[in-house]
């Protein structure tokens, strides 16, 4: 093996933005980034000859707003500390590190720019690659600065990033670097879930919200996948970019609970690789079709006397919260004037409708039909009396 003697500048550009050919926006940068880096983050490394140093170049999210637009952060904006290892590509288990560094970034942190967007370059000594072999650099963002030259137990990895098998020549060389947010949390929202009607075979989009360990929502592909389990599959499962499965690998991917119409509800939780924090979430259909108060039969009808106090029925479907029922009748049809049936107070799973009747002289019949979203109905019988 050949000795690892001299310096080299190896910038290792770790941008909160896309890098472009332009240079503009977010984050410096010359070369245009690789199509195929994950879209949990992208950067540039590139080297110059005749230097003693390997140094990291980040620019923090949230300094660069003309940037924003182009490409989602992938730098948490939780990063207050860096490390960054490297090894010999051949050092597999990458026990044995030939250079390595711990900093502080952000403003005020020493090698970090003052004003916006704020960038801060991170020097650490690495000999040059051995003939026959290459390195690799490995780079780890905080939520802590560093203390003592490294980093306490209580400090969380909020990303990793990997630079694999690439050898450092004399001349410019550029490789890119992935950059992954480190899943500890995160939420799931049920936008249309209010109001789930019980025997009714649906699917539902779920909104996954992966955060990492600062809070901070993680964009693009995750460290390591989370996964979205059900305590009633037989009941409730899921898509994941439209085909069955539970592990979500990026803040694109699409997610969809499918829920087959039986009976029973479930607990569903979202967990991850440890530390990750799971939580669970209830999935509660409604227990079938609208009840009613008073409940009516053809040979029981509701009767509703004209020039007298308004009358009102209550329609209820338990645990169907906030989704609304519709009101079909042929009474307004069969009286003169016509009777009218509206709703009058909507209050979670209960609905009450108002008959305002009309007719003159004898005794009409006529049909009201309440309706919830999933199709289930429930009729009620009129009699709009005239006792003049």
């Amino acid at each position: 093996m050949s000795s690892r003697t001299g310096r080299r500048l190896l910038p290792l550009l770790v941008t909160a933005f896309a890098l472009s050919a332009c240079g503009g926006g977010g984050g410096g940068g010359s070369v245009a980034p690789s199509s195929t880096t994950p879209a949990g983050g992208n950067a540039t490394a590139s080297t110059s000859p005749n230097s003693g140093n390997v140094q990291l170049s980040i620019t923090l999210p949230g300094t660069a707003p003309a940037a924003k637009a182009r490409q989602p952060a992938f730098v948490s904006s939780g990063t207050a500390g860096v490390a960054i290892a490297a090894f010999l590509h051949s050092d597999t288990a990458h026990a044995n590190p030939v250079g390595s560094t711990a900093a502080a970034v952000g403003v005020g942190a020493p090698g970090c720019s003052s004003s916006a967007p704020v960038t801060c370059l991170v020097p650490i000594g690495v000999p040059p690659s051995p003939t026959g072999n290459s390195d690799d650099f490995v780079i780890t963002l905080y939520n802590q600065a560093p203390s003592g030259g490294g980093f306490s137990g209580t400090a969380k990895v909020l990303g990793v990033g990997t630079i694999v098998g690439q050898t450092v020549t004399n001349g410019s060389n550029s490789f890119p670097v992935s950059v992954l947010g480190v899943p500890a949390s995160g939420v799931v929202l049920f936008p249309s879930l209010n109001g789930v009607a019980g025997g009714m075979a649906a699917n539902f989009p779920l909104t996954a919200t992966v955060l990492d360990a600062s809070s901070n929502a993680i964009q693009g592909t995750f460290a390591s996948p989370v996964q979205l389990t059900t305590d009633s599959p037989s009941i409730t499962s899921f898509l994941v970019n439209g085909v069955p499965g539970t592990l979500v690998r990026a803040s694109t991917d699409s997610v969809m609970l499918v829920y087959n119409g039986g009976t029973g509800s479930a607990d569903l939780s979202l967990t991850g690789t440890a530390p990750f924090s799971a939580s669970s979430f209830p999935f509660i259909p409604s227990s079938g079709a609208p009840t009613g108060v008073p409940a009516t039969t053809p040979g029981t009808p509701l009767v509703v006397t004209i020039n007298t106090s308004t009358s009102s029925f209550t329609v209820s479907e338990p645990n169907y919260t906030n989704a609304g029922f519709t009101e079909s009748d042929n009474c307004a049809s069969t009286t003169a004037p016509p009777t009218t049936i509206s709703p009058t107070s909507v209050n979670g799973s209960t609905a009450t409708f108002t008959v305002d009747a009309g007719f003159e002289g004898g005794s009409v019949p006529c049909t009201a039909t309440i309706e919830d979203t999933a199709g289930q109905t429930i009729s009620y019988y009129l009699r709009i009396n005239d006792p003049f």
